[in-house]
């Protein structure tokens, strides 16, 4: 069964679409891993303007109208990535039932290895119905004042669906006197900063390729092929644990007590 990861920031222009669309290009491209990226981000929505899917047939809106299976709105980008791109077209957002998100994907989890879903930012009905189909959390943030205090909504917010936070990534950072450090963004946080990513041109020049920044830089890809080995590690601490639990279960009496 696939991983459910809800890419999430308390504002936008942190840069989350593009850490989502990178994240699972670099589980695909340095890890092998199957992934479907989904454009929950409904009402603004960015994916497909970012990887050249602009005039699709079916969308994700299609799905959560009930007018086609959810398996007929995915596209496989050259990226080697499935994408589900929302609607660009207002009158799409006309009889969409938001709340069916989790249950459509229920039908393909056993599809994918990752399921990563592209958020609306902040806190309306689009991020919430995000974090109610996610299993765990990314979540993203420049390292200004405004939009890492917003973090700390989202943590408290992932606590009370009972989604895991997996940490924080640091987008954008120039390294400026203003920025805060990754230690500040920690402390006020109480999250762990999996990455610092800083400003790259290259990523606006990815938007006009419509190909993932990873694909045209080596220094862009290396930051997120660390986000992307930390998720994957992450599951391996889990399976471990998992495992040592089990023994624990199942432990067969040892030969002095035979």
């Amino acid at each position: 069964m696939s991983r459910v990861v809800g890419v999430i920031s308390g504002k936008g222009g942190v840069g989350k679409s593009v850490v989502a669309i990178n994240t699972a290009a670099a589980l695909h491209k340095y890890y092998g891993k199957k992934v479907l990226l989904v454009d929950c981000n409904i009402t603004t929505s960015h994916i497909g303007l970012y990887l050249g899917l602009y005039s699709t047939p079916v969308t994700l809106n299609d799905a959560l109208k009930g007018h086609i299976d959810i398996e007929k709105t995915i596209y496989e980008h050259p990226s080697g990535i499935n994408v589900i791109p929302a609607s660009l077209r207002l009158e799409d957002l006309r009889n969409v039932d938001w709340h069916m998100v989790r249950e459509k994907l229920l039908g393909i989890l056993d599809n994918y290895d990752f399921i990563l879903l592209d958020s609306s930012p902040g806190f309306n009905r689009e991020s919430l119905i995000t974090l109610e189909a996610s299993h765990e959390a990314l979540m993203v943030t420049a390292p200004l004042v405004p939009t890492v205090a917003d973090l700390i909504k989202c943590r408290q917010l992932c606590e009370e669906l009972h989604v895991k936070p997996l940490g924080v990534v640091l987008n954008k950072v120039r390294n400026k006197k203003y920025e805060l450090s990754k230690q500040e963004v920690e402390q006020m946080t109480e999250m762990s900063v999996i990455a610092s990513i800083p400003y790259y041109e290259t990523v606006m020049e990815s938007t006009i390729t419509k190909t993932p920044a990873i694909n045209i830089s080596r220094k862009i890809g290396s930051h997120f092929k660390d986000i992307s080995e930390f998720l994957i590690d992450e599951k391996i601490s889990e399976d471990k644990g998992l495992v040592k639990q089990l023994k624990k279960l199942f432990r067969l009496p040892s030969k002095q007590s035979i």
